[in-house]
């Protein structure tokens, strides 16, 4: 298993907040009186609405990725060789083989993978700073305090 040291809490919480900004100033430009929405207005929501819910509804999920490619942003993870390495062999050896092998899934992108692998790091940020403290040589189960005080 690689160490942790990429930074990706940082990017993880830049990008949800560039998100939640997008999705803040689209809602103020798109609002709008009430008075003013039309019968038109309401049935173009509601068809659109309905034409979401059969794309979803036709999507197998053991057949097509999760999301599609343009629903991704791309950041560069800045790791050794050697971590970056394992974190490939792993992901197309033994969890992608899982994936396909042991729960038929098909056609399993390689953005899935990567969405899956940071949300599980997001979700487990204690082991994450304990490898990061591994790779700096220190013991993650000695106590905060510095000997050098």
């Amino acid at each position: 298993m690689g160490d942790g040291g990429s930074g990706l809490g940082d990017l993880s919480a830049e990008l949800a907040q560039a998100k939640q900004a997008n999705s803040e100033d689209s809602e103020s430009e798109s609002s709008t009186d009430s008075s003013e929405t039309t019968e038109a207005d309401t049935t173009t929501k509601v068809e659109t609405a309905s034409e979401e819910q059969a794309d979803v509804a036709e999507r197998d999920p053991r057949e097509d990725p999760a999301f599609p490619y343009d629903a991704t942003v791309q950041f560069p993870h800045y790791a050794r060789e050697e971590a970056r390495d394992e974190f490939e062999a792993a992901r197309k050896y033994e969890a992608e083989r899982t994936l396909e092998q042991d729960h038929g899934l098909k056609n399993v992108e390689k953005r899935e993978m990567h969405d899956a692998a940071l949300r599980l790091v997001a979700d487990h940020s204690d082991l994450w700073a304990r490898y990061v403290m591994a790779a700096r040589g220190l013991d993650p189960d000695a106590s905060g305090e510095r000997d050098d005080e």
